[in-house]
């Protein structure tokens, strides 16, 4: 028998937030035997986005217990029966902290599925049920979702169950070696020998649409370098180059288009990643012959061995890791200090195809390794520059050092000189904290100490480069320690080791901008970021015989004249719009919206929403304005759907259940996570609360602002309106219905630079100047 449990509570933090519902069942491997739910009162008022997520309301919970009222009922159920759950974590430590300890096995169904399941789109309760086609009609509901997890798990069971005998059997054996606790489980089942795998339900692959198709041929019709302004969503531009492209071509695309698209490009196209993505068969197995393996390290393991027997690409990206378990992708992936990544297999064969075959790539790839004689292809390229000024950057924090040494302390078994180095390295940083409280510039929207050449000369910036050097010699001794498990850890520290030197001894200012600065916890951060790119960038491109850069923003009416200035293109590099005007979107633009007034907005959207369209999504640049306008739209009882609920993936699974439920949430999301929302084409007004400018203080604005005379005009103006552009293509581009967007920055108006914008987004669609009030005739 085992008890599947779920809570609802009013947050994430067991010391802080509140119960509000317990759910459980119990049942044995032939189904449901029994149930326990309940409400629970917290004692506070319930927060908006909960009861928006459950459909709990205050007075559901009025009369009900308080928990304490409850505690013995719960033990008394479970017993001393296995619990089942959901990233079960969770809800054991809301009921440690409520004074009910769990001390039986806990199996958790969501790691039980990163090992069976490799390479799902999100392991979300939700997701798995609707891939598996399990029943889950109530979500986000205590018993229903327990029901939910222990139908899950029984469909786990048979996973297991379906495994090569072979397989099953090495990851009995391998568990033995842990205190894991379901290697109880594992050793309780026996393979019924593998089965066509029929239950989750793929998404068909298409082939490219005819749009993609005809942009895909003018693109490879172009023989010279060339640029090319297209908005996305590039999926099918890419299917179609990759079906298409010469086998000389490297395709390059942003990381996450890459994992997101790999599984529809046939397996004769190369996808190429850097090296230390890779799986490396020598070390997985190395891994594996561990005599004891802590929990996050066993559950890890089990994923990468079914896993690697399916994968085709040997990308570890595809492999579900969650916590601690990330920590072990330093002992599986290739080392190019252990290893010859031209000797790994996945590697190894990714490589041969790229011989033969158009090659798909990511940015990091093209960086680090530039072809020679291969014609590029660099889709979305200013995702591409970010990548590079990334890549070409440091950011040096004291936490994540010492986990390194921390790590190689626990494998090199309490060696003294880590103890030495955490010792050291925390003095080093202490110093950099000092020059940081004398020197920096007390800007309250966060202060910086930029590195001069007074600050060179200080005692202790000097201290702190007799530090370092000491810190340097003393590790020369690590290399005493270095074996197949701690390679990985120290070579993270040897590129510490570079990065640090590099900034203390020769930090170029004229070339950089070195500063200092807090991060939001008021940890102490060192960085560097180079003032221009042009020469990395021409590094890249010079090899290429031709290249084709693919971008939504290239042509601000300017001749693309601010991207060739700003990426030090060639100035004859012809341009192909491949974008039409949009016949289903018309721009307005407020022009009395100065913000005297803070209820006037939200008194609009109420009545908008009421009267005109409740399919809306507001846009913020900000996220102090993006909570202000969710209280002040909670407040006049609107279903509001804020990027507060969670990531991009848990919003998009929550909207999609509204909409389900013929419910019509209002979307609040801030720019960037708009520019990834999926489900745009149902949304029929975008209202874009503020132009995002970036703020003054970003250090990638302060880095490249050095290369201009008007830095305003000539790099804050441009990014801004392209950031804009953005906005309004992801509507323009979503479904065949017509589509409003609303600006509420009346600065447009009157402005000087308002008139770039409006110039600009009269090449996308009509514009519109109107008062506000006039939106709802």
């Amino acid at each position: 028998m085992f008890v599947s449990l779920d809570l609802e509570t009013t947050g994430f933090d067991p010391n802080i937030d509140k119960i509000i519902e317990f759910g459980a069942v119990k049942f044995d491997l032939t189904g449901q035997k029994e149930t326990l739910k309940f409400f629970v009162n917290p004692g506070i008022t319930l927060p908006k986005i909960i009861t928006h997520i459950t459909n709990i309301k205050d007075s559901d919970l009025k009369n009900a217990p308080a928990f304490a009222d409850k505690k013995n009922e719960i033990q008394n159920f479970i017993g001393n029966l296995p619990v089942i759950g959901h990233n079960i974590k969770f809800d054991l430590a809301f009921l440690e902290s409520n004074g009910v300890e769990i001390k039986n096995s806990s199996y958790d169904t969501q790691e039980l599925s990163g090992i069976l399941l490799p390479n799902m789109p999100s392991y979300s309760l939700e997701i798995l049920s609707e891939k598996l086609q399990l029943k889950h009609s109530e979500k986000h509901r205590a018993l229903d979702d327990s029901i939910a997890a222990m139908e899950l798990f029984l469909n786990l069971i048979k996973e297991f169950e379906q495994l090569d005998p072979e397989l099953l059997g090495e990851m009995k054996t391998l568990s033995q070696r842990s205190n894991w606790p379901i290697k109880d489980l594992l050793k309780t089942l026996n393979s019924n020998g593998p089965k066509p795998k029929n239950k989750i339900v793929e998404k068909e692959k298409n082939l490219p649409n005819e749009e993609a198709d005809t942009a895909c041929g003018k693109i490879l019709a172009q023989k010279e370098s060339a640029l090319f302004e297209l908005s996305p969503p590039y999926n099918e531009l890419v299917k179609a180059l990759c079906a298409k492209a010469t086998p000389d071509t490297h395709i390059c695309i942003p990381y996450q288009l890459f994992r997101k698209i790999d599984k529809e490009i046939p397996d004769s196209v190369a996808k190429i990643d850097v090296a230390k993505n890779y799986l490396s068969a020598a070390r997985l197995k190395k891994f594996s012959e561990k005599t004891f393996f802590e929990n996050h390290e066993i559950s890890s393991l089990l994923k990468y061995l079914n896993w690697s027997k399916q994968t085709k690409t040997g990308l570890l990206s595809e492999v579900a890791l969650f916590h601690e378990e990330r920590n072990t992708i330093n002992k599986v992936n290739i080392d190019e200090n252990i290893t010859d990544p031209k000797e790994e297999f996945f590697f190894k064969k990714a490589l041969e195809q790229d011989s033969k075959n158009p090659a798909l790539c990511t940015n990091q790839y093209l960086i680090e390794n530039p072809p020679e004689n291969k014609k590029l292809i660099i889709i979305n390229f200013g995702n591409f520059l970010n990548s590079l000024h990334f890549h070409k950057s440091i950011y040096l924090k004291l936490e994540p050092i010492i986990d390194i040494l921390k790590s190689i302390d626990e494998l090199a078994l309490g060696n003294a000189i880590i103890k030495t180095l955490i010792g050291k390295i925390t003095i080093l940083f202490g110093l950099l904290g000092i020059i940081f409280e004398k020197f920096n510039d007390q800007n309250i929207f966060g202060a910086k100490s930029t590195v001069n050449d007074e600050i060179l000369q200080t005692k202790e910036w000097l201290d702190a480069q007799k530090s370092i050097s000491n810190i340097i010699e003393i590790s020369q001794e690590l290399g005493q320690i270095k074996n197949n498990e701690t390679s990985g850890y120290l070579t993270q520290w040897k590129n510490f080791l570079k990065n640090i030197h590099s900034v203390l001894f020769t930090p170029k200012i004229i070339e950089n901008l070195v500063w200092l600065e807090k991060d939001p916890q008021g940890n102490m951060v060192l960085r560097k970021s180079p003032f221009s790119l042009k020469e990395d960038l021409n590094k890249i491109l010079e090899k290429a015989p031709s290249y084709q850069i693919i971008d939504e923003c290239l042509d601000l009416n300017d001749d693309c004249k601010f991207i060739k200035t700003f990426a030090n293109l060639k100035k004859d590099l012809p341009l192909q719009k491949l974008d039409h005007k949009a016949a289903n979107l018309e721009i307005y633009i407020t022009k009395d919206t100065d913000g005297s007034d803070p209820n006037k907005i939200p008194r609009f959207i109420k009545k908008y929403y009421a009267e005109k369209s409740k399919n809306i999504a507001l846009i913020f640049s900000a996220k102090k304005d993006l909570e202000f306008l969710t209280l002040k739209l909670d407040s006049n009882d609107l279903p509001t759907l804020p990027q507060l609920a969670g990531s991009l993936g848990k919003i998009q699974e929550l909207y999609l259940n509204d909409k389900k439920a013929s419910i019509s949430p209002i979307l609040l999301l801030t720019n960037r996570l708009w520019e990834n929302f999926e489900y745009s084409e149902s949304i029929d007004t975008l209202f874009i609360f503020k132009v995002p400018f970036e703020p003054p203080s970003d250090p990638k604005l302060l880095t490249l602002s050095r290369n201009y005379e008007n830095p305003f005009m000539e790099l804050q103006v441009p990014l801004a309106l392209t950031a804009t552009k953005k906005i309004i293509n992801r509507l323009k581009n979503s479904g065949s219905s017509l589509k409003k967007v609303i600006i509420l920055d009346m600065r447009l108006t009157n402005k000087r630079y308002g008139e770039i914008f409006i110039d600009n987004f009269n090449s996308i669609a009509p514009i519109n100047i109107v008062k506000l009030h006039t939106l709802l005739f």
